[in-house]
């Protein structure tokens, strides 16, 4: 909340129904400052949000968040997370997994991005997220993950 600026509260996976209830708007396409939504999904029963903090192909982007993969209270910036759905709708993706140095090899399934509205947001996520660079290996699973060399 404090870094996307959207006040919902509740569990991750409720965020969805709040956003559409509230009238924010909501979609699937990524967007620098949105909060993509993840569904309940195995040991993760409540859901899971991050916020986008940098767009870098169609189907790689960055998310910033916490209490991912057992880090409570850890917050994780420019994590980078691949689109595996079939239709290229976000509606199923990878997260990068520090441990392991890679891609994780779990497929999420997510509900979607509720979009960031408030202008001055955008632009400080943006600005948080200029100049970062990613890892040789991160660079790697990226070319890989979005059919470029």
């Amino acid at each position: 909340r404090e870094f996307s600026g959207i006040q919902i509260y509740g569990d991750a996976w409720t965020w969805w129904a709040s956003a559409q209830t509230r009238g924010l708007r909501t979609g699937r396409a990524p967007e620098v400052g949105a909060v993509l939504v993840f569904q309940p999904h195995g040991a993760s029963t409540r859901g899971h949000v991050a916020v986008v903090s940098q767009i870098l192909t169609e189907r790689v982007m960055r998310i910033s968040h916490a209490n991912w993969g057992g880090s409570r209270g850890r917050i994780e910036r420019d994590v980078t997370v691949v689109d595996v759905s079939p239709e290229n709708d976000w509606s199923q993706v990878r997260v990068w997994h520090n441990p392991s140095n890679g891609l994780g090899i779990s497929v999420y399934p997510t509900y979607g991005f509720i979009y960031q509205d408030d202008a001055a947001a955008m632009q400080r996520i943006s600005a948080q997220a200029e100049g970062m660079q990613a890892s040789g290996y991160q660079t790697a699973a990226l070319s890989a993950a979005s059919g470029q060399p």
